[in-house]
């Protein structure tokens, strides 16, 4: 996918930050854990409590290892949601929440197919999980 949108929000100038280097990526992995962020699910599931619930869109990363999509903007998911025929519904979740619903073994793809994007292998969510005190 062409990223044919500049960062649309703090979050995503942030994140552009820690590409460039002049930021911290700790610091913006602290933003990230408190920012809300945005998900594909197969089905609309606006109540449900936990992703045992739901079944969001998992991508495999380079090693086969599952990630979990997360998107920074309602507008990148939305653009995503358009090419996902089995994933047609966008859901506003706490990224907390994602991070402490994600299953051993399972890591975290922002922004899957942008350039402003990155990956947190699941050792590092866990290790960011134990450092960081998720609501």
């Amino acid at each position: 996918m062409a990223d044919v949108l500049e960062p649309l929000n703090s979050l995503e100038r942030r994140l552009a930050e820690a590409q460039q280097g002049t930021l911290p990526l700790r610091t913006f992995l602290d933003t990230l854990v408190y920012s809300p962020g945005y998900i594909l699910l197969d089905r609309a599931a606006e109540d449900a409590r936990s992703l045992d619930e739901i079944h969001p869109l998992v991508v495999t990363g380079g090693d086969e290892t599952p990630m979990l999509a997360l998107f920074t903007s309602a507008e990148r998911a939305e653009r995503s949601r358009r090419g996902s025929e089995r994933h047609p519904h966008v859901k506003r979740v706490s990224t907390a929440w994602v991070l402490k619903g994600l299953q051993r073994g399972v890591g975290l793809v922002v922004n899957p197919g942008w350039k402003l994007g990155f990956e947190l292998p699941p050792d590092d969510v866990q290790r960011l999980l134990l450092e960081i005190n998720v609501p």
